[in-house]
């Protein structure tokens, strides 16, 4: 609380104005910012110096989530991973920015695989008289193992 406002609170203390007192206090609280502009500025910097040394010391986000309380899933939260996979590959900011097929089977790709080591992924919902693709039919999406995908081999020099 800076020096005018504890003058003007003082004030209406000392000419017996307490319901004064007490609105002008609710409605500092009201409109005080949770941090101020150096502090918001500081915890940006520092999250910006974490992701620095967490690019260099090779950690990634599944290192720290296993190290998490139990933390619940949500939609939200998964959304807000989503949202940085397609900010990664493709730029978007948005989930409305995703193609409607080649982008989105590639989020959903990458949501399955990374869900599969833990947890059953249910297959993605659709409308199968929508899914017609040169007169075959296209079940949902099932869950895609290791084996779907072809075996890696290193380039050698």
């Amino acid at each position: 609380m800076d020096t005018k406002v504890k003058a003007k609170l003082i004030k209406f203390l000392e000419n017996g104005q307490v319901d004064l007192a007490l609105s002008f206090l609710k409605l500092i609280k009201a409109d005080s910012p949770a941090r101020t502009n150096s502090q918001n500025r500081s915890l940006h910097l520092w999250l910006s110096m974490i992701e620095h040394e967490a690019e260099n010391q090779g950690v990634t986000w599944d290192k720290l989530i296993k190290h998490t309380s139990q933390l619940r899933v949500t939609s939200e939260a998964l959304k807000s991973a989503i949202k940085q996979l397609i900010k990664a590959l493709w730029g978007h900011t948005s989930t409305t920015q995703i193609k409607k097929t080649e982008q989105l089977n590639i989020v959903i790709d990458h949501v399955t695989d990374w869900l599969s080591k833990e947890m059953e992924v249910p297959a993605f919902p659709c409308d199968e008289e929508k899914q017609k693709l040169d007169g075959q039919r296209i079940g949902a999406i099932n869950n895609l193992s290791r084996e779907d995908y072809p075996v890696y081999k290193k380039p050698t020099i």
